[in-house]
């Protein structure tokens, strides 16, 4: 039987798609994103026969009749966050992340293979390339490029800064919607959110020169008053910094993507 992919939303309404805090000590190295795109076997993790499959920004993990999907960032200088969204297979699904994929925040080159690393520095999975094509980079304009650097009088994002509750800066929309468009940023390296009646969740990884990069899953679709896509650009986020008091994200082309504040 062919297997089954699985989608969980928060409610029976359409869906769409919208990670460790700090660069672990020893660092990632940089890397060519764009290397990453490809099919690789997993070792070093105690599962056997696992393979993991990068494209633009969606992955596939299997492990025997295992599957599961779900996003990734990563960044030229080694930053790199995964989170499982969906699965496939047999009910019913796990979608959790593998332990070795959740606790990576960095990737370096070994020779033709990757090693993941966790925010202490140390291996978590190493990957070696399988044999054929890879899949096609795909991906937004500059996905694989280095993001553009914070504007002027912008203060780079240290992680602990950034950890606890953010929301949006205009209070009288955020009293519209039925709760404050928002994003909760815990130290363990995994987020909450919602634009105001869409919750949100992934991973989220900070480093040198401001760079934050955030994976976000399934979120469902209702509209209503206030309505802020905070998920939204924390999934999109390249950079952060502080206007003051005020948290601001970037993405890769140094575009400002919106602005938050303590609550």
């Amino acid at each position: 039987m062919r297997p089954v992919q699985i989608v969980i939303g928060l409610a029976l309404v359409a869906v769409t798609a919208c990670g460790q805090p700090v660069v672990p000590a020893g660092g990632g190295g940089p890397v060519d994103v764009a290397e990453l795109v490809g099919s690789w076997s997993v070792s070093g993790t105690g599962i056997e026969d696992s393979v993991l499959v990068l494209d633009s920004h969606r992955f596939e993990v299997r492990a025997g009749r295992d599957v599961r999907y779900g996003g990734w960032r990563a960044d030229s200088s080694g930053l790199f966050v995964a989170h499982v969204s969906t699965a496939g297979g047999e009910w019913p699904p796990d979608l959790s992340t593998p332990p070795w994929l959740e606790a990576a925040t960095a990737v370096t080159r070994a020779g033709s293979d990757l090693v993941l690393l966790d925010a202490a520095g140390e291996p978590t999975a190493r990957l070696s390339p399988q044999p054929g094509p890879p899949p096609p980079p795909g991906g937004p304009a500059g996905h694989f490029g280095p993001a553009a650097p914070l504007p002027p009088g912008v203060e780079p994002v240290e992680p602990p800064r950034l950890v606890g509750r953010w929301e949006i800066t205009d209070r009288a929309r955020a009293a519209r919607a039925p709760e404050p468009p928002h994003a909760d940023l815990a130290a363990a390296g995994s987020w909450t959110g919602s634009d105001g009646c869409n919750g949100g969740a992934g991973r989220w990884v900070s480093g040198p020169r401001g760079v934050l990069l955030a994976t976000c899953g399934p979120m469902t679709l209702r509209g209503c008053d206030g309505m802020v896509g905070v998920p939204g650009w924390l999934a999109r986020s390249a950079r952060a910094g502080f206007d003051g008091a005020t948290l601001v994200l970037f993405d890769v082309d140094g575009r400002e993507l919106g602005r938050l504040v303590r609550p």
